[in-house]
């Protein structure tokens, strides 16, 4: 080889092994910054904004729920919800809970008392949304296997189911319905009065159906399955699109799981379906362990769930003999912990 061949391969081979190492850096650093801005959710003593946090109250497939406080008002105890934004399902559900949340915010002060208040949101590191909101008690699932009697007293089972009633009312009134409402979402009240005991939270698998005009929403073509899920009516544990109807019956079956009749099984699927159609077909013959929930299973079943009257099931409750409502909930504490009766 040439010398002057020789000097070219060299300038060649210099030029390559700089485009290398510039590759190599570039690459480098993309995954540096992949890496930093992957998302973590806080953990306990971390500070989001202004907010530090100080316990983990709960989570789900969507975030996870702390306890915090403000770092300039560390005497007021809030709750901040920390959601995954990584896909367009989870993105959509964080803006369908800011869209309910803010809706609330139009309602009556009486209506509003029936959800949590919304403090502030903020999305963080566009991986994160942040709800800032009022620091509820705890869900009816936790309080309610407190109870060695595996039950709430039925005049209790009446004011929870009265007070979600109503607030169930007022969610379809602004044109969204729940979809959701089990124990885990029925949280009890930081201060509890005769007509609020109970809180409805996480709306982020709802769904609107109205719009502000009161007309229809068509149910999306893609959406969230509902197929087999233990705390929905029959029509949505076999697949059927949701409605207002099937908010009611949630939360029916809710009130019969809290009187402890232990009627329905939520280990089995195929046996859980079987007892709902059970119940939706006879609830006379089903509660016969607890008449005072019939009047107001009949009028959520017998209900026209194109037209859902309200009032009917409203009245239901009211009516039944065991309801009282000017008395607050019977409860007590107990080394700090709400025991409900």
């Amino acid at each position: 080889m040439s010398p002057n061949s020789l000097f070219q391969s060299l300038q060649l081979f210099h030029k390559l092994s700089i485009s290398l190492i510039l590759f190599l850096h570039h690459f480098s650093c993309f995954l540096t910054d992949l890496q930093s801005s992957k998302m973590t959710f806080p953990i306990v003593g971390d500070n989001v904004r202004n907010y530090e946090i100080i316990s983990v109250l709960g989570g789900g497939a969507f975030g996870t729920v702390y306890s915090c406080v403000d770092v300039d008002d560390r005497l007021n105890q809030l709750a901040i919800k920390a959601m995954d934004l990584s896909t367009v399902t989870r993105e959509n559900s964080y803006k369908l809970e800011l869209m309910v949340l803010q809706r609330v915010e139009t309602l009556s002060e009486v209506e509003q008392t029936r959800f949590s208040k919304l403090i502030g949101n903020f999305i963080q590191d566009s991986s994160l949304g942040f709800f800032v909101m009022h620091k509820e008690g705890e869900c009816v699932d936790e309080v309610w296997m407190r109870n060695k009697s595996g039950r709430f007293s039925a005049s209790n089972v009446l004011k929870i189911v009265h007070c979600m009633a109503h607030g169930l009312r007022s969610l379809h009134k602004i044109g969204f319905i729940h979809r959701d409402c089990h124990a885990g979402n029925i949280l009890f009240a930081s201060r509890l009065t005769p007509t609020a005991p109970v809180k409805i939270v996480d709306f982020g698998i709802g769904r609107r159906f109205a719009n502000r005009r009161g007309h229809p929403i068509p149910s999306p073509s893609r959406d969230i399955d509902f197929l087999g899920c233990e705390h929905c009516s029959v029509n949505v544990h076999v697949g059927g699109i949701p409605g207002p109807k099937d908010d009611f019956l949630s939360m029916v079956l809710l009130a019969i799981r809290m009187s402890g009749i232990h009627a329905i099984s939520y280990e089995n699927s195929e046996t859980n379906l079987c007892q709902k159609k059970s119940f939706e077909s006879n609830p006379a013959q089903f509660l016969m362990r607890c008449p005072w929930l019939v009047p107001v299973s009949v009028a959520i079943i017998k209900n026209d769930p194109n037209r859902f009257n309200y009032d009917c099931v409203i009245h239901a409750i009211e009516n039944a003999s065991l309801f009282n409502p000017s008395e607050v909930i019977g409860h007590c504490y107990e080394n700090g912990l709400l025991r409900v009766f």
